[in-house]
């Protein structure tokens, strides 16, 4: 009878350790990694071309400015030109602010990959024999690794919908610059 049931823990064990072996950090699977690392690069080139967008945006704002400058205007035109450029400055205030939102969450993947990739190291330097309590804590922090996992894909798709409202910003800045160079 202790012998059935010496084997049948010994069967338990084998399967918690096919089960918990299988982790995110399993050096067959970098999943985890990967996605952090995919993400990271990501943010990187949608910084990249925040950064470009704003740059050439400053550079028709400050030709349209010239232009203004230099041709005078009626003071109809001026007032129409001050208001316009107060939405301009206002929309290029929230663009600053979307661009600032995705360096923090470039910042915070960053980190985050960085955790992983110390996670992993850790996971694939020390593989001892696990007992009946490490069989527990191993699934509960396999466990635990799959829902920060959910936590970063959800977080994923909160920076794009933030970029494509940073996009759609750059766009309407775009517009109403071009809306004023075709006012007389």
């Amino acid at each position: 009878m202790v012998m059935l049931h010496l084997n049948e823990l010994q069967a338990e064990l084998n399967r918690l350790r096919a089960e918990t072996s299988s982790g995110p950090f399993e050096r067959g699977d970098n999943a985890a990694l990967q996605s952090a690392q995919a993400e990271n690069a990501a943010l990187k080139n949608a910084l990249r071309q925040e950064g470009r967008e704003r740059d050439d945006l400053r550079q028709q704002y400050d030709a349209l400015r010239a232009k203004v400058r230099s041709e005078g205007g009626s003071a109809a035109a001026i007032e129409e030109n001050a208001g316009l450029r107060e939405q301009i400055a206002k929309l290029k205030v929230e663009q600053q602010q979307q661009v600032d939102s995705l360096r923090r969450d470039l910042e915070a993947s960053q980190q985050r990959e960085q955790d992983l990739k110390t996670a992993l190291a850790a996971a694939q330097e020390s593989r001892p024999a696990a007992s009946g309590t490490e069989v527990v804590e191993l699934k509960a922090q396999n466990d635990s690794l799959r829902a920060e996992l959910a936590q970063e894909r959800q977080r994923s798709q909160d920076l794009d919908a933030k970029l494509k409202a940073a996009m759609r910003v750059s766009d309407l800045i775009f517009r109403m610059e071009k809306q004023q160079g075709q006012t007389p």
